[in-house]
């Protein structure tokens, strides 16, 4: 004798989230001196995500996965 199948549609279905954790990282940019270069900087972060800031601002960069990243600001001028 075989046992019953049973199904229910009704009842809820347990659904695993396999996704990467994700989250955002801002960068703040403080520029100090007298000589401070009028230039906007770019922020990079693992190479591929890029945004523009001031010489002082914040820029915030999302979807991100859980683990360590490249940051990089660029355009900065050399000092004297």
């Amino acid at each position: 004798m075989k046992a019953p199948v049973w199904s229910d549609s009704q009842s809820p279905q347990l659904q695993a989230d396999h996704s990467a954790p994700v989250g955002a990282l801002t960068v703040a940019v403080t520029t100090g001196g007298s000589d401070i270069d009028p230039d906007r900087y770019t922020v990079w972060v693992d190479n591929a995500q890029i945004q523009a800031v001031g010489s002082t601002g914040l820029v915030t960069f999302t979807g991100l996965t859980e683990g360590a990243h490249e940051v990089s600001v660029l355009g900065v001028s050399p000092g004297p």
